[in-house]
């Protein structure tokens, strides 16, 4: 009469012997195990008292093997004991040593078909979360354009890349102010020194021209700060509160450079209404400045209490005071300068200016009262 028994090895009813046992043969050792080409089968089961071979080199231990092979060698037969557990997740739980009612199951549902998922122990002990745990994060993709949130999260450039931004942050048309930065922030610690906003740049390598901010209008820079701490801008404004008072202004002009003036907040020159005053060290350059890179050349300085100098070194220089200004040839002026040692006191004009008389006078008569008078009809007049 045949028997069967239950082969945990293929998960099939294996015809087996009178002792109704799944082993198919024993040997002695390892190294006895049967490599015959077909016999036995594949599948078959074998039961090896003892191990063989060189520890940590060639050692097969005691056990059962299988055979998973039919070359005829002994690696031919797989040692059970390298065979992973496998458990069906609705036949594997865990339940709590103490309160066996406390049980714990895995469903795999989710994995998708024919996938292997492997979960990987950290480092350290904790205790698992949900998702559940956690608030939702602030909306970060395609949202309401003028809700003040992020419209655009791109990558971060990887290293060495030559474009791209860690942030890029893109806001729609709006009716109403709706900045695309608006932070809050409450400081609360005398003895504490605070920073809201910071910028910390490794500079390895960088053109000198490099930029820590770029403030643009219609993708035109208005105003910018350099690597090196330069503040840069096409119109640059002081103001004396926030809606009432004066102010300091500089503002760039065409064709002859930039103007320094004091006006109030419409923008009405108010030279009478208050003092400029500039509180400095050194000199005061106008035109250039070092701090562009540039070699000041014409420079007033404070000689002393109540006297202002115009001097650079030992280049001469001109002082000049116009009568009319049309453009740098077309004008009236007085110059007062000094040309291979030799200081002169002159009217000069140039295209459609007229070269003025000169006057000199102590007395404050009317024009042109005791003195000299020089080019008065091509003559000097000296007295009255």
């Amino acid at each position: 009469m045949s028997n069967y028994a239950y082969n945990p090895i293929t998960g099939q009813l294996d015809l087996v012997g009178g002792g109704a046992s799944y082993i198919d043969g024993v040997v002695a050792d390892s190294s006895l195990l049967p490599v015959t080409l077909g016999t036995p089968a594949l599948d078959s089961v074998f039961l090896a008292k003892a191990g063989s071979g060189l520890w940590l080199i060639s050692r097969r231990p005691a056990g059962l093997y299988v055979r998973v092979a039919n070359n005829g060698v002994a690696a031919d037969w797989q040692y059970l004991g390298a065979f992973p557990e496998v458990n069906a997740d609705a036949n594997w739980e865990l339940y709590n040593s103490t309160d066996p009612t406390k049980e714990f199951k895995f469903d795999l549902s989710g994995i998708s078909t024919g996938t292997t998922r492997t979960l990987t122990a950290p480092n350290a002990s904790g205790t698992l979360a949900l998702t559940s745990d956690f608030a939702a994060p602030p909306a970060i993709g395609n949202t309401t354009r003028n809700s003040g949130a992020f419209t655009t999260l791109s990558a971060a450039p990887t290293s060495g890349s030559t474009s791209g931004s860690a942030l890029t942050l893109t806001g729609g048309p709006v009716l109403a102010s709706a900045p695309l930065i608006d932070a809050t922030q409450t400081w609360n610690g005398i003895a504490a020194t605070f920073t809201a906003l910071r910028v910390n740049v490794t500079n390895t390598a960088s053109a000198t021209a490099s930029l820590l901010m770029d403030l643009q209008v219609g993708g035109t820079s208005v105003a910018n700060i350099r690597r090196d701490g330069r503040v840069l801008a096409t119109s640059f404004a002081l103001v004396a509160g926030a809606n009432s008072g004066t102010g300091f202004s500089y503002q760039s002009a065409t064709g002859d450079g930039g103007h320094i003036q004091c006006v109030n907040n419409a923008g009405s020159q108010i030279f009478t209404a208050t003092n400029l005053i500039f509180r400095c060290s050194g000199d005061l350059s106008l035109g250039r400045a070092a701090a562009l890179g540039q070699s000041p050349d014409t420079i007033l300085v404070r000689d002393d209490a109540g006297v202002l100098a115009q001097r650079n070194a030992a280049n001469a220089q001109t002082f000049r005071i116009y009568n009319t200004f049309t453009s740098t040839t077309n004008f009236e002026r007085l110059s007062i300068g000094w040309s291979s040692n030799i200081v002169s006191i002159k009217p000069e004009a140039g295209g459609g200016g007229t070269v003025r008389a000169l006057h000199i006078s102590g007395l404050p008569t009317s024009n042109p009262g005791p003195g000299i008078l020089w080019n008065d009809s091509n003559t000097v007049k000296v007295g009255t």
